[in-house]
Order: structure tokens, then sequence, then C-alpha cells
């Protein structure tokens, strides 16, 4: 019932689109200036928009929970392996356990302590922004030994403590992941015995704030998180939602998340948004008064579905040689806007590539 709704509601917009009197070649190239300004702004943003939520929603918890969340600062820790409920991320990995934590760089650093490691599990603690961007992190397929890093704002300037090394974030807000492998054995009992002493494992990886860290070291073992019951929340489910049935209040969204006096933008996309903020403003006000010309408002409709429809395509299509898998390197991004789309849609802050890759399959051995 459901992709039925989704149809319909494409089908009707489409024909909505497609009954708009464009008139004038004049009109016509305004018109496709629209749907193109559309499609940028929603490739282009949509990492931030998902970012965005990602950082409310898992930084709003009053105490350090197993979903994981945590309130900001703090660091919450899974004790098993990701379930259905878990739904804030699209498709984690189910090979390693994880521990979150957003922490606010423009009060201090913080040190991160990571624990010797005798049975030579992988690890990884990963840095990421609300852009989806994923710093040069640490982790023990890049090599990292066990000790103290001091994560740092951007701008930060100063001297860590001794022994600890710097590590600089790529926003003052930053995600800090943990992810911890466990082996998976024959027999169930054994596979259960290996994942608790991974999930111990997993809370010797600490964070502190600098001025903590400088009157009373690093916790030797962060506590279990709670089981505090959380409703489930699926940002792609609402996005979906949006899009289906508010589309309006979606792209005004996308361009809230991006217009924030801390996100930081480039020229290009500080015209960009500009464009699109316009567009909005001028579709709404289409959409307030029914005799007036809808041509703003139906253009980026056909934009929005456009560029839902080429993030779609660009998660599906394999590139020649690679016998059907589709591979996208994540977290550095060279502007390849469509890719970090997609990522954000359906991986959202997928590790870079020396950390972590992801082949996806799609179709058989018959296509």
């Amino acid at each position: 019932m459901k992709n039925g709704l989704s149809v319909l509601l494409i089908v009707t917009a489409m024909v909505v689109v497609s009954c708009q009197p464009i008139g004038p070649a004049e009109d016509r190239s305004n018109y496709d200036d629209v749907v193109q300004t559309t499609v940028d702004a929603y490739i282009r943003f949509l990492p931030r928009y998902y970012g965005e939520l990602m950082f409310r929603g898992i930084s709003s918890a009053p105490v350090p929970t197993n979903t994981p969340r945590a309130p900001l600062g703090q660091c919450g820790y899974r004790d098993s392996l990701v379930t259905p409920e878990i739904m804030v991320v699209v498709r984690p990995n189910n090979d390693t356990i994880y521990g979150n934590c957003y922490v606010d760089l423009a009060q201090e650093p913080v040190v991160i302590k990571v624990p010797q490691n005798p049975e030579n599990r992988f690890w990884s603690v990963q840095l990421g922004d609300r852009w989806t961007n994923i710093a040069p992190g640490i982790g023990s397929r890049r090599g990292s030994e066990p000790g103290l890093y001091g994560l740092v704002g951007p701008a930060w300037e100063g001297d860590l403590p001794e022994g600890v090394r710097e590590v600089r974030g790529p926003e003052n807000i930053t995600m800090i992941t943990f992810r911890v492998g466990y082996f998976s054995f024959e027999s169930v009992a054994e596979s259960e015995a290996d994942l608790n002493e991974a999930a111990e494992f997993l809370r010797r990886f600490t964070v502190v704030p600098l001025s903590t860290f400088a009157e009373s070291g690093a916790p030797e073992q962060a506590p279990p998180s709670g089981d505090l019951a959380v409703p489930p929340f699926s940002p792609r489910t609402f996005t979906t939602t949006l899009a289906e049935g508010r589309p309006f209040a979606l792209l005004n969204l996308i361009a809230q998340a991006v217009d924030q006096p801390d996100c930081p933008k480039s020229e290009e996309e500080e015209a960009l948004l500009s464009r699109f903020k316009a567009h909005i403003g001028q579709a709404m006000g289409e959409l307030a008064s029914l005799d007036s010309d809808q041509s703003t408002a139906a253009a980026m409709t056909q934009g929005l579905m456009l560029a839902r429809r080429l993030i779609e395509e660009r998660v599906r299509s394999a590139k020649p040689g690679d016998n059907g898998w589709v591979t996208i390197h994540a977290g550095v991004w060279d502007e390849r806007w469509l890719d970090r789309a997609a990522i954000a849609e359906y991986a959202i802050y997928a590790n870079r590539p020396d950390s972590s890759i992801y082949p996806d399959g799609h179709v058989d051995a018959l296509g």
C-alpha cells in the first residue's frame, strides 16, 4: 500500500507539473533554472540536513544509552549488535559494535583514550562532521597505536599535555564513533562470550574534556550505558514521508540546516543557498494564492523528484568491471556531491576507504 501511495503521489505531482503553462522561451528558461537549482541544492545540501537530524537525535538523550545515544560531551556504548529497532542509521555494520559521542570543540579539546588491544581486534575511532566529511581518524587498519589522542577544533592553537597526540576535528561539533570488531564462532555460546568481551573492550575507549584530563587523567573504562527506552526514529523514513506528502516542508528544512551560523559554506554554496531560499519563498507564495501562476512550485516539485531519482540511480549503479558490485568510496568526497548524497541517504557516516569499504549488490548473477 505504501509503495502504491508513493507511485500515486509521484504521478499526481508529474501531472501537476506537466499541466503548468510554461509560456514563452524566457519563461521556459526560468522554469528550467528553478528545476536545476532545486536538483543542485537537494543533492548538495541533503547530507547536512541528515547530519543535523543525527546530531539532534543522538545528543538529545538525557543520559547515555545503549542505542547508542548520549548528551553532548558524553558517550553511549552498545553492548550487543544492532537490532532492527535501531533505525537512525539505514544500514549499520553488524560485525562490529558501536559507541557514539558528539563533542563541542569550541569549548575545549577532548582527550580520547585508546586501550591496549591484546586480542588484536579491529577498532576505529571515526571523526565526522555534519556535512558527513570524515577526518583522518585513528584505527587498527591505519596502524594507530594505543594511547592518548587530543581531539582539537579546526582553529585551535595551543599545547597538549606530554604524551597526548594531536588529532584535528573537521568542525567544532564533531561526532566520534567507536567501532570494535568481534569474532563469530560456530558455537553460539562462544560467539556470545566474545561479544561480551568486545563490549568490555569498547567501553575502554573513553572521552574526557582536556580540563578534566589535566585534573584526574582518563578513566580506565566507561560505565555501561543504560537501557532507556526511546521511540525508534528513522531519518530516512521521515524524509521520504515529507518528500511524498509535504515536499516544501522538506525543502525548507534542508535550507534551514545549511543556513545555520555554525555551518561552514563555500562562496558557491552561499550563492546556491540564496537562490534556493528565494525559490522556496516564491513557491510558498504561489501555493498560498490559488489564483497565481504556480510555475516555481511546479519546477521545484519536479526538481525534488529528479534529485531523489538521481540519488536512487547512483546507489544502484555499478561501474564497468566491478562485476555488478556498487562501491562508493565514502568520507572524502572531492566534489563528488552525488556520491555524498547517496551515502547520506543509504549509509550515512560510512567510513573512509583506508578503514572500511562497502561493496553493495542489487542484482543476482542473471542481472
